[in-house]
């Protein structure tokens, strides 16, 4: 799999394309959208040391293992009152929130805790004026998923245990 800023641009652009009634909506789509594209195509590999706790400690042959990632959430706008779509801003601010609340869990056969996104990770986005949606969308998509393989990756190690082993994470690629 992997991210790939076209394939979350056409996602984005089919659910906007079935209408929204209102901004709360729009902001529901784009964000249902995005959280849905990450969730299926996101590779996250971490790189795994561990060994038996016996004397002399063997060491496990596993050395890296992909993770999964599940959730929701919703762009909420900057009040529930609000009939104004979020601003690009409030809208990235929101994204990296729910990015962030998404679980990513080890495969089968390993207990690692805690798997998650770097915590200070941030969506950096700018837009250049582009005048058709798709462009846009496309620039859109191409910066988060910028931001995502390189602001979120998380440094600090998981601890758990694989089968007999017990070790820690030692790196995390976000791809």
């Amino acid at each position: 799999m992997a991210l790939s800023a076209g394939e979350m641009k056409n996602k984005i652009i089919i659910a906007l394309k079935t209408g929204a009634d209102n901004a709360v909506d729009a902001n529901k789509k784009l964000g249902d959208a995005i959280l849905e594209y990450i969730c299926e195509k996101i590779d996250i590999t971490y790189g795994w040391s561990a060994a038996t706790t016996s004397s002399p400690p063997d060491p496990d042959e596993t050395l890296s293992f992909d993770a999964t990632v599940t959730g929701s959430g919703i762009l909420a706008p900057p009040n529930p009152e609000s009939e104004f779509p979020l601003t690009l801003q409030e809208m990235l601010d929101n994204l990296a929130t729910l990015i962030k609340g998404l679980v990513i869990s080890a495969p089968e056969g390993f207990m690692v805790a805690p798997l998650a996104f770097n915590p200070a990770g941030q969506l950096s986005v700018t837009m250049n004026g582009e005048d058709a949606q798709e462009d846009a969308v496309l620039t859109l998509c191409t910066q988060i998923i910028d931001s995502i393989t390189t602001s979120f990756v998380n440094s600090i190690p998981g601890t758990g245990s694989h089968e007999q082993y017990v070790g820690a994470t030692t790196s995390m690629v976000i791809a």
